[in-house]
């Protein structure tokens, strides 16, 4: 899962311009998050939201989580996200570091490599949108 914001040209009515505004990015945009499969299938989206609207605010307000809870509870799949997603924690969330300090043992060593491998794929694919 990861958040892409695609640059929107700015309209002349100030009220719905101050709404797309990115004070972070200095410029206007809508902001979108995708949750995906490796094989790039979109699962679950919510798109077109105000640029000012945080990744996991986003996830959250489009019902993103539930829908990926959903998932895991069906089917066992777990969703790779980065740090912008931190505001939930769940079983159907990997969260993962690039400097990762707190893994204790081989196998969670392990694991976040392989988690950081997926998520490089992820912004390679966002990137393909921008």
């Amino acid at each position: 899962m990861d958040g892409l914001k695609l640059y929107l040209q700015e309209v002349g009515n100030v009220e719905i311009q101050e709404w797309f505004y990115n004070g972070w990015k200095h410029d206007h945009y809508v902001s979108n998050v995708f949750a995906f499969t490796p094989n790039g299938m979109f699962l679950f989206m919510v798109i077109n939201l105000p640029g000012d609207t945080h990744d996991s605010t986003a996830a959250s307000q489009g019902f993103i989580y539930k829908q990926i809870e959903q998932f895991y509870n069906i089917y066992g799949g777990r969703f790779v996200i980065d740090s912008a997603f931190s505001a939930i924690c769940s079983d159907y969330l990997a969260k993962l570091s690039q400097h990762d300090t707190t893994s204790t043992n081989a196998f969670e060593m392990l694991q976040n490599k392989k988690a950081i491998s997926v998520r490089q794929m992820a912004e390679w694919g966002m990137q393909g949108f921008q």
